[in-house]
């Protein structure tokens, strides 16, 4: 059994880790040159700031708002970011990272039912990193990622989704936007929508 542990919204989170006077807030992260949006928190996507979007083009929305800017900071990201792998590796020694703010956890021997498990471990690294995540769960990585996407979106799910039947299988892939899968980009994205496929199931 694998799980994907996504840190949410991670480059603003890791700034509000240290501005928790910011939580609950629009923030941004802008690039190294602070040309670009590279992270936003959950409120600075609901004002509809787009992600990777010249900085210039929304300043105007940005104050309005009064949205937090802060410019990248790579070496705390970093920092973050191996606190919490080292936080997996007491659950499992296979801990593998796929990105900063994404790591793959193997489990072996362990009960049919990880959703505790899984709520275990956000609970843990929130308490003792202040960063939030969440949990997918399935027999291989790639249904991991998906459960993961299902734990975000699903607000019920309170973070922690695990596929464990087909039903669940089916469930998930039918609600998750076909770009979301490894190797799909915009361009591929347009080309399986312009054939009617919208989610990983197929047809919508």
């Amino acid at each position: 059994m694998f799980a994907l542990v996504d840190c949410n919204s991670f480059y603003a989170s890791c700034e509000q880790v240290f501005r928790p006077d910011l939580r609950g807030k629009p923030v941004v992260v802008l690039s190294n040159n602070d040309g670009f949006v590279v992270a936003r928190s959950k409120e600075a996507k609901e004002l509809g700031v787009p992600d990777l979007t010249l900085y210039f083009k929304v300043e105007p929305l940005l104050k309005k708002h009064k949205v937090a800017v802060f410019s990248s900071n790579y070496p705390l990201y970093g920092d973050m970011s191996a606190k919490v792998m080292n936080l997996l590796k007491t659950y499992s020694p296979h801990v593998e990272v796929y990105s900063i703010d994404e790591m793959f956890i193997q489990f072996m021997g362990m009960p049919p039912d990880l959703k505790p498990l899984g709520q275990s471990i956000k609970q843990r690294i929130w308490k003792e990193t202040r960063l939030p995540v969440c949990v997918g769960m399935a027999k291989s990585k790639t249904l991991a990622k998906a459960a993961n996407h299902a734990a975000k979106k699903v607000p019920a799910l309170n973070g922690v989704c695990q596929i464990e039947r087909e039903e669940q299988r089916l469930w998930v892939l039918k609600r998750m936007p076909v770009d979301k899968v490894w190797g799909i980009g915009r361009r591929l994205k347009a080309h399986l929508e312009d054939m009617n496929i919208h989610t990983v199931f197929g047809d919508n």
